[in-house]
């Protein structure tokens, strides 16, 4: 079972934006009976692996947050996700798997090379270590504690530096990479592996804005706060009122069945 405790990183000291915050009340509302723990540089060893260490140093927290959402969840069980993930129903039944989480989907990235990378049955087909456009989704991921999948992946990265090109070090891809052992295929169908007790599900269910639906249980809103802004209307609206714009958002895209979950959010 996995345990109710919900694991997020805020490393590099800043305050932390207004929609992000947000988010977290949006946490606070549909997962109510839940832990949060906070991991930030007073409570986490970022000597424990190179990489950690190195991309710490270079001021790069996402890098630093891809590897401590495994430690966290492999050391402690629960619910690991990004600070930018808007909670929109309970996740209590995804609590009887070891390991949960859903497909990370890009159309535009995967479909025009999707033949040279798998084939028609979603197996990878190719040596290259990574296939492009679709993989695990990393921003809500959830565990047992211990499990074997997470120390496959915790045994990768502690072996890693930072590369100077950091797409080599995708979390969504290492993850997808990992999982082949235990059966998963690149496809956008739901996948569950008896055996292991591993669901993979479809990408509406922990979803992005190209797959959100009124069936979803989460969305990830790809707010980049490691990535420097321009100043537009966007931002203004987006940083001071963000109820306002993440309604905007969900009009522009006819999504108006979810916009009162967002409406009453404190």
């Amino acid at each position: 079972m996995i345990p109710k405790i919900i694991h997020y990183c805020w490393f590099g000291g800043k305050e932390m934006p207004a929609l992000l915050q947000l988010c977290i009340a949006s946490w606070k509302k549909y997962l109510p009976d839940y832990q949060i723990k906070r991991w930030d540089e007073t409570n986490f060893d970022f000597n424990m692996a190179p990489l950690c260490k190195e991309a710490y140093a270079a001021k790069k927290w996402a890098f630093v947050a891809d590897y401590c959402r495994i430690y966290a969840l492999y050391t402690e069980g629960g619910i690991y996700m990004d600070t930018d993930i808007m909670v929109l129903k309970s996740f209590d039944e995804f609590l009887q798997y070891s390991f949960c989480s859903s497909q990370e989907y890009q159309p535009l990235m995967l479909e025009p090379v999707r033949k040279q990378y798998i084939d028609e049955n979603g197996k990878r087909i190719v040596d290259q270590q990574y296939v492009p456009g679709l993989g695990i989704q990393s921003g809500v991921m959830m565990a047992e504690k211990g499990i074997p999948y997470l120390k496959d992946c915790m045994d990768f990265y502690n072996q890693l530096h930072l590369p100077e090109n950091l797409m080599d070090i995708v979390v969504v891809k290492i993850l997808a990479k990992f999982m082949e052992k235990y059966g998963y295929r690149y496809t956008t169908e739901n996948q569950y592996f008896p055996i292991y007790n591993i669901r993979i599900a479809q990408p509406t269910v922990f979803s992005n804005m190209t797959a959100l639906s009124n069936d979803s249980y989460a969305w990830h809103l790809y707010y980049k706060s490691w990535v420097g802004q321009a100043f537009s209307l966007k931002q203004i609206l987006r940083n001071n009122f963000p109820k306002i714009y993440l309604i905007l958002q969900l009009v522009s895209r006819k999504k108006f069945g979810l916009i009162h979950k967002i409406l009453f959010l404190k």
